[in-house]
């Protein structure tokens, strides 16, 4: 298992992640917004230089990544049949030691993200317009409230046996 910047031959798999994630998380989506969103994340994100793309690999295959700006976590997902199993985590610790993020934006309706961020310290701070994607939709900015450090302790707390 490695984190690695994302690269131009990973926009394919980044893409399909993320329409899966949208679809399986965010149904209030039309299909032709996932399928919008998916080139937006390679047009937008993961061709700027202005943001920090990784892509989380298991024997070299794309099971996940994530998108940063400063220390917001932009987006950032595992392939859903990974969820649950710790690589999610695994990443935001990567993030959090190597970047200290302590904001993530997550969509007003995904509950189980919203629910992953809370469980490991995360607070809702402000619901606001979608500034990642500038769709219709509501997200919420979500805060640390404990220290990065704190907060890596946590993680690796929960997922002792996969750390």
């Amino acid at each position: 298992m490695k984190i690695r910047e994302a690269t131009a031959k990973d926009f394919d798999d980044v893409v399909y992640i993320w329409s899966e994630h949208l679809l399986n998380n965010c149904q209030f989506f039309t299909t032709n917004e996932i399928n919008n969103q998916g080139k937006l994340v390679v047009e937008k994100y993961l061709n700027n230089p202005a943001f920090k793309s990784f892509v989380l690999t298991v024997e070299d295959r794309v099971i996940g990544f994530s998108c940063i700006k400063d220390n917001e976590i932009l987006f950032s997902t595992v392939e859903q049949r990974f969820l649950g199993k710790g690589f999610r985590s695994f990443m935001l610790k990567y993030l959090l030691e190597n970047y200290a993020v302590d904001t993530a934006y997550v969509y007003s309706a995904n509950i189980q993200t919203l629910a992953f961020y809370t469980s490991i310290g995360f607070i809702i701070e402000d619901k606001i317009d979608d500034i990642i994607f500038s769709s219709q939709y509501h997200i919420n900015k979500l805060k640390l409230s404990a220290t990065p450090q704190e907060t890596i302790e946590k993680i690796a707390a929960k997922n002792k046996d996969f750390f």
